[in-house]
C-alpha cells in the first residue's frame, strides 16, 4: 500500500519509520505547507514532497493518507482526502468535537473510503492483555477500575498548549483511557468530575459507571513533574489485573510517546491492521462510531467541569 503523510512532526516521523521498515508498504508522498520542510522530511524515504495538498491528493500512486497535523487541522485534511477517494488513518483525537468527527466519518462513508482513528493504546500489549483477561473472566466479575495517565505540560506557546487547538487534557490525554474503558467494559455514565487547574498544572479526575454497575476512576494530568506515567488496575471477585509503567520518551512540543516492549510494536501493528482492513475489506478494531461516542463522553466531562468552575 502506498501512503502519504500529512505533516512532518513527531508522529509523522514514527509512521514514516514503520512504513519504511515494511516490505508491503511504501511512503509515496509527504505534505507540509513549507516545501523545504516537506523535502527535508521526504528525502530519507525517497518520497515525493508536496506543499500543495490538492496536488498531492491528485497523485494516483497515493492510496491512503495518514493525518498527523495538529488536532484543529484534522477536519479539513480528512474531508479533502475523502473527496479525493483516499483512505484515511487519522491521529487521535479525530477532531475537536463530536459534531466535526461525525461529519468526517460521514464524508468518508459517502465517498466510499475507510476511516481509521489511531487509538493506539488498544494495540499496547499490556492493555490488550488486560482486556483479554477480563473477557476470559480471570478476575471474575469486575468491581472497580482505576486508570491513570500523567505527563508534563505542553511547551509554552505551542499549539498543543492552546486548548482551543488541542482540546486540552481531557480530549487529548484522558481520551486514551476513556476509549479503552468503553471498548472493554461498555458505555460509560458520568458520575462525577473534578479538576485542579492553574498556571502550573491541569489535573482531572473522573468517576464513571460502566456495564453491570462497574465503577471506574480515571485520572489525567498535564504538569506532572515525574516521568510519563500510565497505569490501570482492574479489581474483581477473583483478584486484580495491574499495569504500571513509568517509562516514556519525549516527543515534539512536550508530547510524550509511550515506549513498548521489544518485539511488540503497537504503531507498526496499527498501520498493518489499517492496511489489512482496507485491502481485505475487514472491520477495523476501532470503529468511527465508537470514537464519536467517546468524544461525546469527553464533552460531558468538560461541560460538567465548566459548571463546577
Amino acid at each position: 500500500m502506498n501512503f502519504a503523510l500529512i505533516g512532518c512532526g513527531n508522529m509523522a516521523d514514527i509512521y514514516a519509520k514503520k512504513i519504511f521498515s515494511s516490505d508491503t508498504m511504501r511512503l509515496a508522498a509527504v505534505f507540509h505547507r513549507e516545501q523545504e520542510k516537506a523535502e527535508r522530511f521526504a528525502r530519507p524515504y525517497e518520497a515525493k514532497a508536496y506543499s500543495n495538498y490538492q496536488e498531492m491528493l491528485g497523485n494516483p500512486e497515493v492510496e491512503a493518507v495518514i493525518v498527523t497535523v495538529p488536532t484543529f487541522l484534522h477536519k479539513e485534511f480528512v474531508l479533502e482526502a475523502a473527496r479525493h477517494k483516499k483512505h484515511v488513518l487519522c491521529e487521535k483525537p479525530l477532531a475537536l468535537n463530536s459534531s466535526d468527527a461525525r461529519e468526517m466519518s460521514r464524508a468518508c462513508e459517502e465517498n466510499g473510503v475507510r476511516l481509521y482513528v489511531a487509538q493506539v493504546v488498544r494495540f499496547f500489549p499490556e492493555y490488550a492483555a488486560i482486556r483479554q483477561a477480563v473477557s476470559k473472566g480471570q478476575v471474575g466479575q469486575p468491581r472497580y477500575v482505576r486508570a491513570k495517565r500523567l505527563t508534563h505540560n505542553p511547551s509554552v506557546g505551542s499549539w498543543y498548549a492552546d486548548t482551543t487547538k488541542s482540546g486540552g487534557v481531557v480530549l487529548d490525554l484522558m481520551i486514551h483511557d476513556l476509549d479503552f474503558l468503553q471498548w472493554t467494559f461498555g458505555p460509560a455514565k458520568l458520575r462525577e468530575a473534578r479538576q485542579t487547574k492553574n498556571d502550573k498544572l491541569h489535573h482531572v479526575v473522573v468517576e464513571l459507571e460502566l456495564r453491570n454497575g462497574l465503577r471506574a476512576e480515571v485520572e489525567s494530568m498535564w504538569g506532572y513533574t515525574g516521568p510519563f506515567t500510565t497505569s490501570i488496575v482492574v479489581s474483581g471477585a477473583k483478584g486484580e489485573l495491574r499495569h504500571d509503567s513509568t517509562s516514556g520518551s519525549e516527543g515534539e512540543e512536550g508530547v510524550e510517546v509511550p515506549e513498548f516492549h521489544e518485539g511488540e510494536d503497537p504503531y507498526l501493528q496499527q498501520i498493518e491492521h489499517f492496511k489489512q482492513g482496507v485491502e481485505q475489506q475487514q472491520p477495523f478494531i476501532v470503529d468511527p462510531e465508537e470514537v464519536i461516542q467517546t468524544m461525546e463522553l469527553v464533552e460531558r466531562v468538560t461541560t460538567f467541569l465548566q459548571t463546577r468552575s
